[in-house]
């Protein structure tokens, strides 16, 4: 994995987005759960790219043991929204629920725009926030 200092993080990244729509949508994405999460006590807890071999990238979410995690999945092409209210246990074992599942495969027709992507998993977000209650007692998820 590829470290970037904190300082040319932000820059690299949005000189990679002009180039990369599916860095543009991630990114977009992960800072709209990022805003529509944190007055719910959610914080990023993790952001991470793995290049090889399908160039996957992951952002965790996480308050107490819940945690909403945002996935491309480049063998896949497809964009994953889940939540878990036990992220101590790493999917595929823990009780991971899907909230959204969106393609930006070139080989699945019609091909949603950067914008339909966004606003889909924006969409669900918000919907599934809506069933979530504010906050947990001590020590719960």
């Amino acid at each position: 994995m590829k470290r970037i200092p904190k300082a040319m993080k932000a820059l690299a990244s949005d000189s990679a987005s002009a180039r990369d729509p599916i860095l543009s949508i991630y990114n977009s994405v992960r800072d709209g759960i990022n805003s529509a999460t944190a007055s719910r006590g959610f914080v990023l807890s993790e952001d991470i790219y793995t290049p090889k071999p399908f160039g996957c990238r992951d952002a965790l979410f996480t308050r107490g043991r819940s945690a909403i995690r945002l996935r491309w999945d480049g063998k896949l092409g497809r964009f994953f929204l889940t939540y878990s209210d036990d992220a101590n246990v790493p999917p595929p074992h823990g009780r991971w629920r899907i909230i959204a599942v969106s393609h930006r495969n070139p080989r699945v027709a019609p091909l949603p725009s950067e914008e339909e992507v966004v606003a889909g998993l924006n969409s669900a977000l918000a919907s599934f926030l809506a069933s979530l209650p504010d906050s947990h007692p001590a020590g719960g998820p």
